[in-house]
Order: structure tokens, then sequence, then C-alpha cells
């Protein structure tokens, strides 16, 4: 499954930019001293971003393993990327997998982005060259593809929270049934007409149900029997 959207998502790009950055960074300082370029790829296999690389560094500049460069299976043919991106699950590619001969020497390990809803936006790869292979950096990919899918989820749900609870306030003020909300540890977040109506009123729960007074005179007595 794949977005509808723009590939590169306002949605992801706030994630990456406020908590997914740090993972990038530390997914590229680890595979880097394996000698792999990290790339980030938008959902049509458009390399957004590219960091580390070592050894490989200028050698993937050549390879076109920079940003820009498209590595979709239309443009490329069978590659980590492109591949990753259509089957949305982790992939490896290593020599002669590649469809092209001119990356015959080369491993790739990726793995997709996924939404709140499961659709891939994004792919996170590592390459360099088949010498290099390794199963440690396969995992750092795949971890921090996680990592990046994670925060994905977590916005979405906190932007689903928001408009969840305009809807609540909204019914809750069209009710004709006394109705409040209340939030731990029992404050009063909102009171409909019909509640104040009743006289409920107050920041905290035992206010606006009017136990206030009660709880006193039970403190008052019992503190009264000990004298």
């Amino acid at each position: 499954p794949r977005s509808t959207l723009f590939p590169y998502t306002t949605l992801f790009r706030s994630a990456i930019e406020s908590l997914g950055a740090g993972a990038l960074e530390r997914a590229a300082e680890r595979v880097s001293e394996s000698d792999f370029v990290l790339l980030l790829a938008d959902s049509d296999g458009l390399v957004v971003r590219s960091d580390g690389g070592g050894g490989f560094q200028r050698e993937a500049k050549r390879k076109r393993l920079i940003e820009g460069a498209s590595w979709s299976e239309a443009h490329r043919g069978t590659n980590a990327i492109g591949t990753a991106a259509l089957m949305a699950q982790p992939t490896v590619v290593l020599g002669h997998a590649h469809y092209a001969s001119n990356y015959h020497q080369l491993a790739c390990y990726a793995a997709p982005v996924l939404d709140a809803h499961g659709r891939v936006v994004a792919v996170l790869d590592a390459t360099s060259r088949l010498e290099n292979a390794s199963r440690r950096v396969a995992a750092t990919v795949s971890a921090a593809a996680q990592v990046l899918s994670e925060l994905l989820r977590l916005e979405a749900y906190a932007n689903a929270g928001s408009t969840v609870l305009g809807a609540l306030l909204r019914t809750l003020d069209r009710s004709a049934e006394p109705a409040l909300i209340i939030e731990p540890p029992g404050h009063v977040v909102r009171v409909n007409d019909a509640a104040r109506a009743l006289g409920i009123r107050g920041h905290k729960i035992e206010h606006a149900l009017g136990l206030r007074d009660r709880k006193s005179t039970r403190l008052n007595s019992s503190h009264e029997s000990h004298l």
C-alpha cells in the first residue's frame, strides 16, 4: 500500500525535523562505520536526504546515491529502495540481484517508513560496496525505519486526539442533559449549560458536585473525636 498524497508528505517532513532527525543521525553514524551511505527517499524512490558514507562517500556520488536521484524500479529496475517502496517491506539487494550491471558491486539494505495507516511514505536505505555487506547494517536500517514509522504514528494519533476532543466539546454543548468533562485527577475542564443551570460549577469535581463541605465536616468530626 502507498500514500496517495504527495510522496514526501508534510506530516513526514514535520516528524523528521522535530523528532526523527536524531534517529537518522544515529543511524548514519552507525552505518558510516562500515562505509555505508544512508539515504532517505520518498515513496516514489526519489532521494531527499543523504548522510555519512565513510570511505564509500565519493563512489556513492558517482553511483548517483545522492539527493535528487530517482531509485524507483521504473528508473533503475530491481534495487533496494525501489523494491522496498513497491513491496512495503524490508528489502536486501546484493550484487547481481540488481537489475543494472552498473550496480552489481553494491550491497543495499532498505526498509519502508509507514504512516499510521500502514502506507509507505518514505524508504530508508544504506548502500556500500558488496564486500562490505553486513547484517548489522541491515538491522540498523530496519530499526531506524521502525522508529520513524512510530514517530509518524504517534504524531497522527496526537492530531486525531485534538479532532476527537473538538467533536466531544461540540456534542457536550449541544446536549440537553447536564454533562461535564473531567480530566485526572478530578479537574473539571468543561461544563455545559444544562449542568450550569443546576448550579454545577468549579474547577475540581468535589467543588462542582458540592462535596467540599461534606469532606470538611468529616475531617473536623474526626479531629474533634481525638481532642
